[in-house]
């Protein structure tokens, strides 16, 4: 399982999620355990959980310069682009990738402005949730 806490933290922080309160709308999907037991749950709760995000980040101004892209790649597989500026997450960074033989891989790179989670053609539940543990 992808393992935020190795290498992404906030730069003024080193305790990522001290001052995001449990409960509160920043804090929801799999920090807070809400994942279900099926691929069909566990993939309607990453969308839930990155509708909530969203949700929790519009607040009349933000949404108007700042967004959630989600993309297709051509190699092929998923991209999932968030802008951090103006969300308790702005700078946060994050440099992980991870692949195995199979062919399935991973990647979370944050530079504290944005954040880039990605993968391979079967990984958008896997893309989503990179980035609650991110969030988390």
């Amino acid at each position: 399982m992808f393992d935020p806490t190795e290498s992404c933290h906030r730069q003024e922080d080193e305790d990522a999620c001290a001052d995001i309160p449990r409960g509160s709308p920043w804090c929801v999907g799999a920090s807070c355990g809400n994942l279900g037991n099926s691929r069909e749950e566990k993939l309607v709760n990453s969308l839930r959980f990155l509708e909530a995000w969203y949700a929790a980040a519009c607040d009349g101004d933000w949404e108007h310069s700042y967004g959630v892209r989600m993309e297709t790649l051509d190699n092929p597989g998923w991209m999932l682009v968030i802008d951090l500026m103006g969300t308790p997450l702005q700078g946060r960074l994050c440099d992980r990738e991870e692949s195995s033989a199979d062919g399935t891989w991973i990647s979370v790179k944050s530079d504290g402005v944005e954040v880039v989670a990605a993968g391979d053609l079967h990984a958008l539940e896997s893309v989503i949730n990179a980035f609650a543990e991110f969030s988390a």
